[in-house]
């Protein structure tokens, strides 16, 4: 049966598994043993069985786990990346990218719904230069989007306009699985979460939804009168250093590259070129460990926006509605899983987990590719679970 996780559920839903494109699957027969730390191991640290790992128990629990579920699970690659305090604890990757090709940590992928951090990022640096307001109505920008008089950018930033997860209307689904290679307009996509308007009265409910993701990319390029991806790169990339993420404009990634591979058109396929315009702004970029770390960091420190807009990120403004409570809400852009602030994309066989601990800084980027023995219902925080209990006891995230 075909999934329906197309893009990046965040972690207080359903989380995303896995996606699909042509048929160069990954031979199984022979998996190669674990491989590529892809050049000296970060000061600090060791090589031990593909990994880069710090010396201590923790460290080698974390690298047990790691190695453990990449074969019980049926893994095709893993890139992991943990730090504490900026020191690495365990960097490495195992696996293959392609037959033969050991996966590498500067390797290349989509990123999945990280990318809402980086739109709503440069929406709370927009209403720091008073470029628009969180108070604005939808209307100001997009008159003819259902209940846009009734709807405010606040809303739409927080997922509680009441538009629908586009990714799991059939109609958008059968387009899309008809030719994933094809480029979608925005403007196209949007309409498939908004047609039959909001799905209860505006501001009183939460429901995941990367439609408000790419409404307020919309309203940033109208607001604006710039391009969202150059929004992005000037309020964030350049900022951080992140020299190798690009945008959601092509279906290229830079050498080298993560191959992702899926059975969710019914056949185990590639699905690493499929067109990125499916899911955009939200979910589309394209980004490496390193770049990743530098984000999730910079959002769980406050580092590209003011302390208030920083409060505002991670306020628990949506608990009490949908499925948030106070141990594990959605802010805005991220969530916040006791005290963590993490998402676990699953797109395109892409899954994900991109986490940071403020108090003790601590930092994890997990990136992982199957094979067609993995079990698709599978959580995106396979590998992060269990982490989390040996690197943070008292914080660990259990999704179960």
């Amino acid at each position: 049966m075909r999934m329906q996780r197309l893009l990046a559920v965040v972690l207080l839903g359903a989380i995303a598994a896995s996606a699909g494109c042509t048929a160069t699957a990954q031979d199984t027969s022979e998996r190669s043993a674990p491989a590529a730390t892809s050049g000296v191991c970060p000061e600090g640290t060791s090589e031990a069985d593909g990994l880069c790992v710090a010396e201590g128990a923790e460290a080698e629990d974390a690298a047990d786990l790691v190695r453990s579920l990449f074969e019980s699970a049926s893994l095709g690659a893993v890139i992991i990346g943990v730090w504490r305090a900026g020191e690495p604890v365990l960097v490495g990757a195992l696996g293959e990218t392609l037959t033969g090709v050991p996966a590498t940590v500067d390797m290349h992928h989509r990123t999945g719904n990280i990318g809402h951090s980086m739109v709503e990022t440069v929406l709370l640096q927009q209403v720091e230069k008073g470029t628009l307001a969180l108070e604005d109505p939808l209307s100001n920008y997009f008159p003819d989007l259902p209940s846009a008089d009734q709807i405010t950018l606040d809303m739409l930033a927080h997922s509680t306009s009441g538009y629908a997860q586009y990714t799991a209307v059939p109609e958008f689904q059968s387009t899309f699985y008809e030719d994933p290679f094809a480029r979608l307009a925005i403007d196209d996509v949007i309409a498939y979460g908004t047609d039959g308007g909001p799905q209860y009265p505006p501001g009183t409910d939460w429901n995941f939804s990367d439609t408000n993701i790419l409404i307020l990319a919309r309203v940033l390029e109208k607001a604006t009168g710039k391009p969202m991806a150059d929004l992005v790169q000037d309020g964030v990339f350049d900022h951080l250093g992140m020299e190798n993420s690009t945008s959601p404009a092509t279906a290229d990634l830079p050498d080298p590259v993560l191959h992702a591979y899926t059975g969710e058109r019914d056949v185990w396929e590639e699905a690493t070129f499929w067109n990125p315009s499916w899911t955009s702004f939200a979910g589309g970029w394209g980004s490496t460990q390193d770049d990743l770390r530098a984000l999730i960091e910079a959002v769980g420190t406050g580092q590209l926006v003011s302390e208030e807009s920083h409060k505002m990120q991670l306020a628990p403004s949506s608990v009490g509605l949908g499925t948030n409570t106070a141990d594990r809400y959605y802010g805005m852009g991220i969530s916040i899983v006791n005290d963590w602030l993490l998402t676990a994309p699953g797109l395109q066989g892409y899954h994900a987990s991109i986490g940071y601990l403020p108090d003790q800084k601590l930092t994890v980027v997990i990136y992982f590719t199957t094979t067609p023995e993995f079990d698709p219902t599978t959580r995106s925080t396979l590998i992060f679970e269990p982490l989390s209990a040996i690197l943070a006891p008292e914080n660990a995230v259990d999704l179960g």
